[in-house]
């Protein structure tokens, strides 16, 4: 949804999430990201992940309006850079 400012108002709901140490030992969160254009990513925050019911949930204000949002999987709740580990994209346009 846009707000105003120019922002969106992004809301993520994952479902049929393994625990992040699952892909590989060590990990331990899933983080989401915007990037759009010539920004560097910008850590929009960590998923709220349920382990009984395998879902992951965020709403986050994007300070763009065209963007790619990515969940990465975490080896630190506090990265400031995604890592390889991408789980899931979606381009999203409020123009």
């Amino acid at each position: 949804d846009e707000i105003s400012g120019g922002g969106a108002l992004v809301t993520i709901h994952l479902e049929h999430l393994h625990p992040p140490s699952r892909l590989e030992p060590g990990h331990m969160t899933y983080v989401v990201w915007f990037e759009g254009g010539d920004r560097a990513p910008v850590r929009a925050g960590e998923l709220a992940y349920d382990p009984e019911m395998r879902t992951g949930d965020l709403s986050e204000t994007s300070p763009m309006r065209t963007f790619v949002v990515k969940v990465t999987a975490e080896r630190d709740r506090t990265a400031s850079r995604p890592s390889e580990f991408v789980i899931a994209t979606r381009t999203v346009a409020t123009d």
